[in-house]
């Protein structure tokens, strides 16, 4: 492995191996957990390697 080589889980990538596909959920789940898994399996069945999640607290982010 080089160093332009990183390795994810058992797979690697970089240069030289298949692309890594990571789709990306963001916080379309709601803060479902039902939700969240079923983009899950959704993902899986497009092929992605992995998925990708974003939570946001609104509160915190807000001006007091």
């Amino acid at each position: 492995m080089n160093q332009a080589t990183v390795r994810i889980g058992d797979q690697f990538v970089g240069d030289g191996h298949p692309v890594f596909i990571v789709a990306e959920i963001g916080i379309n789940h709601n803060g479902s957990l039902d939700l969240a898994r079923r983009l899950i399996d959704g993902a899986v069945l497009a092929g992605a390697d992995a998925v990708k999640f974003r939570l946001s607290r609104l509160g915190a982010m807000g001006s007091r």
